[in-house]
């Protein structure tokens, strides 16, 4: 009962790729491990609070604060993930610019994370900070009227994005699942052991 209520709030859907952020909570087994999780919270709270309809209330708060805390801050971070360089073109017509465009960038079945500049002579991941530094030198450069492949060029930069390909998906639905499943586990001992106190 909780999944769908929490699903819907944050618009899941199978559109898009199923790694993505919507839709993968409904897509593969996680979703088992979602349900199992609910039950045995439930019951956990029913054993603390012993009233139906709060122990309902209590665990739609919390596992909708575990879940959505989770998918923010601690999936994008269980694999590593990839790097690829966007190339910024200069379109121009009778010798004059009319635009620019980025050619390159992330697969389309990915999950796209963020993107932004750094080093060329970076190895890796790059961190937040890094890109942060390297995106507002760009701006600065951009404010003296200069083209961003101009800044980019004179500044050592390069145009970035940072995603999960697809081929992670299950590795990081088994850890989800696994997330959960322990965390279940560990609600189930508690409250076994809470039901053999009380009948002492």
């Amino acid at each position: 009962m909780l999944v769908p209520l929490v699903s819907s709030s944050i618009d899941a859907s199978h559109d898009g790729a199923r790694i993505s952020s919507k839709a993968f909570p409904v897509s593969g087994f996680v979703e088992i491990a979602y349900g199992i999780f609910c039950f045995v919270l439930a019951v956990t709270i029913g054993l603390l609070i012993r009233r139906a309809g709060w122990s309902l209330a209590v665990g739609i708060i919390l596992f909708a604060a575990l879940f959505l805390t989770f998918g923010d801050q601690v999936r994008p971070n269980l694999v590593t993930p990839n790097v690829t360089t966007l190339h910024s073109v200069l379109q121009v017509t009778k010798g004059s610019v009319s635009g620019l465009y980025s050619t390159g960038g992330a697969p389309a079945n990915s999950w796209f994370l963020s993107q932004g500049y750094e080093p060329k002579l970076t190895e890796g991941v790059p961190s937040e900070s890094v890109m942060n530094s390297s995106t507002k030198e760009i701006y600065r450069c951009e404010t003296g009227k200069h083209q961003e492949p101009y800044c980019a060029q004179h500044l050592g930069l390069r145009f970035i994005e940072l995603y999960i390909p697809d081929s992670r998906f299950w590795t990081l639905q088994f850890l989800e699942a696994g997330f959960y499943l322990v965390l279940a586990a560990m609600l189930a001992v508690f409250s076994l052991l809470g039901i053999r106190r009380s009948r002492a």
